[in-house]
C-alpha cells in the first residue's frame, strides 16, 4: 500500500541515516543518493517513491554530465563546489522527504546502517561514474583528422577556419561575434583566419603580409585586438598568432 505511515513494528529493518545519505551521496555523486533514498522508501513502504527517487537521479548524473562535458569553462570550475552542491541538495531533500520516518523508524528502535556501509556504496558509485565517464570520453573524443571545417560570417563572408575535433561550432560563433564587436570583422576587406583552443587557450592565426609583424603600428594594431578580445572572454585566455600569409603554421609574432 503507498505512502502508509511507517510502521514502528517492522523496525528490525534498517535504514539510512540523514548523515550517511549525504556522505555517500558526496562521495559517489547522484546514482549513489538515488540507490540510498529508494532504499528508504522501500523500507518505509512506498515503492512508488522510491522508484521515482531511482528515476530522478539517473536523471540528475544525465545533466550534470551533459554540464561537465558540453559548459565551456567547466572544466575551469572548482572541483569541489559541484559535489558540495548536490550534496546539500540531497540532504535538505532527505530531511523533507524522509525525515520525519527516519525518526519514527529510530524512535520505535529501528536501526541504521553503520557509516562504513554507507562509504562502501559511495566507493562503488564513484567507480561507476568514473567508468561511465571514461567510456563517455573514449566514443566521443576520436582521433583527429586534421581536416578543417571552415563557416562563413557577414556580407564580405569573413571566414573562421578550424578543427570540429577540437572546438565546437558554438564556440567558434562566439568567436566570430566578439571579432565583429571589435570590427576586426568589418565591411571593408574580407578576413581569414584559422581558431584553434589549447587547453583553457583561444589561439586565433591571421595571416599577415611580409614583414608586417616587424611594423610597430601593425603590431599595435594586434596587440588592442587581443586587449578587446580578452576583456569578453574571462573563461579562456586570447592569444594571436601573426602568421606569414604563404605559410600560416610560420608564426612571426605571438601577441598574449
Amino acid at each position: 500500500m503507498e505512502d502508509q505511515p511507517l510502521d514502528i513494528q517492522t523496525s528490525k529493518v534498517k535504514i539510512y541515516n540523514e548523515r550517511a545519505i549525504g556522505a555517500g551521496t558526496f562521495i559517489g555523486g547522484p546514482l549513489v543518493a538515488g540507490y540510498l533514498i529508494a532504499e528508504n522508501f522501500k523500507v518505509f513502504g512506498k515503492s512508488e517513491k522510491a522508484k521515482l527517487a531511482r528515476i530522478l537521479a539517473i536523471g540528475a548524473t544525465i545533466l550534470l554530465f551533459s554540464a561537465l562535458f558540453l559548459i565551456p569553462g567547466m572544466e575551469n570550475f572548482p572541483r569541489q563546489i559541484i559535489p558540495l552542491g548536490y550534496t546539500i541538495i540531497v540532504y535538505f531533500l532527505v530531511h523533507h522527504y524522509q525525515g520525519a520516518d527516519i525518526v519514527a523508524h529510530i524512535s520505535g528502535g529501528g536501526k541504521s546502517f553503520n557509516f562504513w556501509r554507507t562509504i562502501g556504496i559511495g566507493i562503488i558509485g564513484a567507480a561507476i561514474t568514473l567508468l561511465l565517464i571514461f567510456v563517455i570520453v573514449f566514443i566521443t573524443e576520436r582521433p583527429s583528422e586534421n581536416i578543417l571545417s571552415t563557416r562563413e560570417y557577414g556580407n564580405l563572408k569573413h571566414e573562421i577556419d578550424y578543427d570540429k575535433n577540437n572546438i565546437s561550432q558554438f564556440e567558434v560563433d562566439r568567436i566570430a561575434s566578439r571579432l565583429t564587436q571589435t570590427t576586426f570583422f568589418d565591411e571593408e576587406k574580407q578576413k581569414y583566419i584559422i581558431l584553434k583552443k589549447v587547453d583553457s587557450t583561444y589561439e586565433i592565426s591571421i595571416p599577415i603580409i611580409n614583414s608586417a609583424w616587424e611594423d610597430p603600428e601593425a603590431v599595435s594594431y594586434f596587440q588592442q585586438l587581443q586587449k578587446d578580445l580578452q576583456s569578453k572572454f574571462r573563461d579562456y585566455s586570447i592569444v594571436i598568432n601573426m602568421c606569414d600569409e604563404q605559410e600560416m603554421t610560420s608564426i612571426k609574432k605571438r601577441i598574449e
